[in-house]
């Protein structure tokens, strides 16, 4: 049994699970749905918001939590099995999905997939809802996580809407 329905056995009916940044909603905040925060993964504030309705998750996997920096390069946790090396290209990916942990698995998997492979890969996966930010700071997302985000960041970076190829499509790059 997941914390979800734990707490529904409690009789808790409204609550925002966070688990390190990780996000579950469970019900409403008196009138309205949750609102989230999504942290910009460089200078800290927050980056975009979205409102979550019951039963979703909220997961992101990024590079700037759990780092150091050796002889000006960037070293992080999130490993790309194809090298053995921290995988490169982007900074932070949230995935919105129904299943916390799906998501969190997703979201890493789509990180170490990078900014040529992670779309192919949502589709594949068939996530609908999810924000990458790359190395340079420029925002992509899916049509249906785009319509949700409000960018809040000033300035505002530009939001790149990205169509997921048509499910087991092949992108350039991808598998790199």
């Amino acid at each position: 049994m997941g914390l979800r329905e734990r707490l529904r056995r409690m009789g808790v009916a409204n609550a925002l699970v966070n688990a390190g940044g990780d996000l579950r909603v469970l019900g409403r905040h008196g009138e309205r749905p949750w609102r989230i925060g999504i942290r910009a993964p460089r200078g800290g504030g927050i980056l975009a918001a979205l409102d979550a309705v019951d039963g979703e998750a909220v997961f992101t996997s990024g590079d700037y939590e759990r780092y150091f920096t050796w002889q000006g390069r960037r070293y992080h946790h999130i490993l790309d099995p194809r090298t053995g090396r921290p995988a490169r290209g982007l900074v932070s990916v949230t995935v919105v999905h129904d299943d916390g942990s799906e998501a969190d698995a997703y979201a890493t998997a789509l990180f170490v997939a990078g900014p040529r492979g992670w779309a192919a890969l949502a589709a594949r996966l068939g996530l609908r809802q999810v924000l990458v930010v790359d190395e340079r700071g420029r925002l992509q997302a899916t049509p249906d996580m785009a319509r949700r985000l409000r960018i809040v960041a000033r300035p505002a970076p530009p939001l790149e809407v990205v169509e997921l190829p048509a499910a087991g499509a092949r992108t350039r790059g991808e598998g790199e």
